[in-house]
């Protein structure tokens, strides 16, 4: 559990309900928005334009 979901369950009161499949889920989600999406292949020479630059957080 990361600080933020604790201060979040904390301030909103609740407890959050998840299973395994969410779990991968933001874990992709989390490669995507720092720029390391799993399509990305140097063989292939796929690239990404990487949005998480473009709209950073905060």
């Amino acid at each position: 559990m990361n600080l933020l979901k604790k201060d979040i369950e904390k301030q909103f009161k609740v407890t959050e309900i998840s299973n395994d499949r969410m779990e991968a889920e933001k874990v992709k989600w989390n490669s995507i928005v720092s720029g390391h999406p799993a399509w990305l292949d140097r063989a292939d020479n796929i690239k990404t334009i990487n949005f998480a630059n473009l709209y950073p957080a905060g």
